[in-house]
């Protein structure tokens, strides 16, 4: 690129992304101050060097950069696309094996609160029925019930922390 034409480029970079110094400057003089600083820069002989640095935030590379890196090796760009679409699939598939791992846990859990639950209504109604220590069939019964209470709502409870932890 000539310095001509460098010139004229970085005139426009500074006009659309302007220093912090001269963000407070009306559009004329932000225009002088950039003619001004130029005309230094670019003075007859003399040799400019310029960095350019950018970075990008987020799984993929912004669409410049992927075409970059096809320039570097052909089809590039399309195997990293297709890892990124490979690994999403992984992750969404892995995602879905453990909510349905937590689901059946959960579900087998309840089965056998269930059971118990009946076995231990059971036993209290026998000392009831059987052995007449009403007080005691009654306490066991009770204590079951409450339990089983405590748990529920316990649970719903620690459902609504995490939703709002997610959020």
């Amino acid at each position: 690129m000539n310095p001509k034409e460098l010139k004229n480029r970085l005139a426009q970079q500074l006009k659309e992304t302007p220093p912090k110094a001269l963000e407070d400057l009306t559009e004329e003089k932000k225009d002088e101050a950039i003619q001004q600083l130029l005309d230094q820069m670019f003075v007859e002989g003399s040799e400019i060097s310029i960095e350019q640095f950018s970075s990008f935030r987020g799984p993929l590379p912004p669409p410049e950069m992927l075409a970059h890196y096809n320039q570097i090796h052909a089809g590039f760009a399309d195997a990293l696309l297709n890892d990124f679409v490979e690994q999403g699939k992984h992750r969404r598939n892995l995602e879905d094996k453990a909510v349905t791992g937590q689901l059946k846990e959960s579900r087998r859990g309840q089965v056998f609160a269930f059971i118990l639950s009946v076995i231990v209504i059971g036993v209290g109604g026998a000392l009831i029925f059987y052995n007449e220590k009403l007080i005691l069939g009654l306490s066991v019964i009770g204590t079951n019930l409450v339990t089983l209470i405590g748990l529920y709502l316990g649970g719903k409870k620690s459902q609504r922390k995490d939703l709002e932890d997610k959020e």
